[in-house]
């Protein structure tokens, strides 16, 4: 005969864990909207909290270490930003930057006049004289506002991948399947 201790160590042993992940889809658009929304779905209430921080502060150091330049989109042949790749798993932040990128580069198409929407805010040069100037006024501090900015888009893409899929912890579910079914078998010969 086994105890209820013992039951409940079979139950809830290391071999997996038991979570409602709600609709995986939808915790992912949202953690992909705002970093941690889709983890505070899911009621992961801590995680979310620890990602949305970990992540807005990355973000934040990095765009006022650049000057507020280093988020734009912008894969002319003059400036290929490869850097906004990482930069779009940020999402909310990401949306405003590709507006501002096909409003100047249609703008750009018709005519010489442009004018950028929100006050430039997370457009992309308009010249390459612009972001030699940019680069000149901010030094190094451009590149690692870039490189802080890259790297919270790719920390907030494992938090997208971990509210989709949950957790990552391996276990084999045919051992997992046996010792729940050893212990309702053992829960069901006990309550006889």
């Amino acid at each position: 005969m086994t105890t209820a201790e013992e039951q409940s160590e079979v139950l809830n042993d290391d071999s997996g864990i038991d979570l409602d992940l709600k609709n995986p889809y939808v915790a992912a658009l949202l953690a992909w909207i705002v970093p941690g929304l889709g983890h505070f779905y899911q009621g992961r209430t801590a995680k979310a909290i620890t990602i949305f921080v970990a992540v807005t502060i990355l973000f934040i150091s990095g765009y006022q270490m650049g000057g507020g330049k280093v988020v734009y989109c912008s894969f002319t042949s003059e400036d290929l930003r490869w850097q906004f790749v990482g930069q779009f798993f940020l999402g909310s932040a990401a949306v405003p930057a590709i507006v501002q990128n096909r409003s100047l580069r249609s703008q750009q198409q018709r005519s010489d006049n442009v004018n950028l929407l929100w006050n430039g805010f997370l457009a992309p040069p308009t010249s390459t004289r612009e972001l030699n100037e940019w680069n000149r006024e901010y030094h190094s501090f451009f590149q690692m506002g870039t490189l802080y900015t890259l790297v919270a888009g790719l920390l907030n893409l494992f938090a997208i991948y971990d509210a989709y899929g949950g957790p990552g912890v391996w276990h084999d579910p045919v051992q997992r399947k046996k010792r729940l079914a050893a212990a309702a078998e053992a829960a069901g010969t006990e309550a006889s």
